[in-house]
């Protein structure tokens, strides 16, 4: 680098530090933005800080990016699921192994901080039916075909108790079942097999022979090569784009939304 470019950078990857400094110490002007919470939320809210919790996560959509915002995860994600959370890990995140008291004290904190509102944009919905029903008919009406293995996974899907919690390329906004359009994308094809066999947190086993969960895997490769052209196409525009809508942050049982013209 010759020039500018060398204060240009510097002046760039010292913002970047002292940004990440002040997530990771969590510093900030405290006066007149707080909330009162139970004693039993601020142990949990210590134990989020000493933990480091906020290098990873982010609340409010401040702090870290590697894993998902935990503004509204006590209304997302079932207790059951929480406490293997903590206490297995998942992907990147350590296991923690926290005692019963700190693991309460962590969700008090974690509901207190969901009781002020939606802090995290609204998730498109996805396809209206039957899981991935509606793709399967797009596809063929464009004149696509499924190989046979694949269309009798798409007939498994469909029609199993998948739908009770799955939703078409979108996660569902209540019981946090993934997208099972992207499950390759997280996932090898020897642990699909185990989660359909043993089921995985809230997950219960699936009741499939050796064919049917072949088909299942197939129909999942086929979405997961096709799945650009399978979603749904949503035009954005400043007066449709999902995050603009947030509920009202003192009455959630009714949402008021707003949009930005």
């Amino acid at each position: 680098m010759s020039g500018w470019r060398w204060p240009a950078f510097l002046v760039v990857a010292a913002c970047f530090v002292a940004q990440a400094t002040s997530v990771w110490l969590d510093l900030g002007p405290r006066p007149g933005s707080t909330v009162a919470i139970s004693p039993l939320a601020r142990q949990g809210q210590a134990l989020f800080r000493n933990h480091g919790c906020q290098s990873c996560h982010a609340l409010y959509g401040m702090g870290g990016f590697l894993g998902p915002d935990l503004t509204n995860a006590a209304r997302r994600v079932p207790p059951g699921r929480y406490a293997q959370l903590l206490q297995e890990g998942a992907g990147p995140m350590p296991a923690y192994r926290l005692s019963a008291d700190e693991r309460a004290a962590l969700w008090a904190y974690l509901q207190a901080v969901d009781a002020t509102g939606q802090g995290t944009p609204v998730a498109p919905p996805g396809d209206a039916g039957p899981v991935f029903a509606t793709a399967v008919q797009r596809w063929r009406i464009h004149g696509g075909e499924l190989p046979d293995d694949a269309a009798a996974g798409a007939r498994v899907v469909a029609t199993g108790p998948c739908g009770a919690c799955h939703r078409s390329f979108a996660v569902d906004p209540l019981m946090r079942a993934p997208d099972l359009s992207l499950a390759l994308a997280h996932l090898d094809e020897r642990q699909v097999r185990h989660v359909l066999a043993d089921g995985r947190g809230t997950m219960p086993p699936m009741a499939l022979d050796a064919r049917q969960t072949g088909q299942v895997l197939a129909f999942l490769r086929w979405l997961a090569a096709n799945r650009d052209e399978l979603a749904p196409q949503r035009p954005a525009t400043p007066t449709t784009l999902p995050w603009f809508a947030y509920p009202a942050t003192n009455d959630r049982d009714n949402p008021v939304s707003e949009s930005r013209q």
